[in-house]
C-alpha cells in the first residue's frame, strides 16, 4: 500500500526460521519485480520523468549500494542498525506529532545526497534502503502516486545493484535464488490488495500511514539490533 517496507519486512520475518545472509538475498527478485511493477503503472513515460526529476537520489544510492558492498566485512552491524532505527523511529514520532519535517527547495539537492547515501549504506549491508529515502520524500511533499513510483524506480534499481555487489560476494546463491521465485506469490498477491487500499486514501491518509509504516519498521530494526 505505501511502497516501501516489503523487503524490510520479509527479512525480519524470515530471519526467525532461516539464515539471515539467505534471506537477505532472497527478497532480490521480489523487491526487483514488485518495484517494477510501481514504477510502471502509469507507463514508462512517467517512470522516466520521476528517474530524471529525483537523478541524484537515485545516483547516490546506487553508487553507495555498490561501494559499501565491498565494504561490508568487519562492520559492527548491531550498533549500526540501532542507530538507524533510533533515527528513524525519532523523525516518524516526531513527525506523528505534528511537526512536520520539511526541506525548501534549495536544500533538495544536498538532502537527497544525505538520504542516498544512508539508503545506500544500509542497503549494501541488509537489503534495506527505503527508511532513509521515503523520510526524503516526504520532507519535500511528494505527492502520494509520484512517491510511489519514485520509490518504484528506486528499489527496482537498488534490487539489481544488490545482486550485481553481491554476486562476488556469495550472498546471491542458486538456493536463494529459486527461494526468492517461490516468494513472487505472496509478494504479487499483496501488490494486488495494497494497490485497491492505495487508491482509496487521500494524501493526508496515505503520508499518515507511512509514517506509522515507517514507526514500525524502525521498531522492528531496533529488535534486530538488541536480539540479533
Amino acid at each position: 500500500m505505501t511502497g516501501f517496507a516489503m523487503p524490510l519486512i520479509m527479512v525480519s520475518g524470515m530471519t526467525a526460521f532461516i539464515d539471515p545472509r539467505l534471506s537477505i538475498a532472497s527478497v532480490v527478485i521480489p523487491t526487483f519485480v514488485s518495484n517494477a511493477w510501481q514504477a510502471l503503472r502509469q507507463g514508462p513515460a512517467a517512470a522516466w520523468a520521476v528517474t530524471r526529476k529525483y537523478r541524484v537520489l537515485l545516483i547516490t544510492t546506487l553508487s553507495m549500494i555498490y561501494i559499501c558492498a565491498q565494504l561490508i566485512e568487519g562492520l559492527a552491524f548491531q550498533s549500526l542498525f540501532l542507530l538507524l532505527g533510533a533515527v528513524v523511529f525519532t523523525v516518524s514520532v516526531v513527525q506523528l506529532l505534528g511537526f512536520h519535517l520539511q526541506l525548501k527547495p534549495q536544500h533538495h539537492t544536498i538532502g537527497a545526497v544525505v538520504a542516498g547515501s544512508v539508503a545506500g549504506f544500509f542497503g549494501a549491508i541488509a537489503g534495506t534502503w527505503g527508511p532513509p529515502s521515503i523520510i526524503y520524500l516526504l520532507a519535500i511533499g511528494t505527492e502520494k502516486s509520484e512517491q510511489v513510483r519514485i520509490a518504484g524506480v528506486s528499489f527496482g534499481l537498488g534490487a539489481l545493484m544488490f545482486w550485481v555487489a553481491h554476486h562476488h560476494s556469495g550472498l546471491v546463491t542458486p538456493q536463494a535464488l529459486g527461494l526468492s521465485i517461490v516468494l513472487l506469490i505472496p509478494v504479487c498477491a499483496g501488490l494486488v490488495i495494497g494497490t485497491r487500499m492505495q487508491n482509496k486514501v487521500d494524501q493526508a491518509v496515505f503520508r499518515n500511514i507511512t509514517l506509522w509504516v515507517l514507526l514500525v519498521a524502525s521498531l522492528n530494526i531496533m529488535r534486530k539490533a538488541v536480539m540479533g
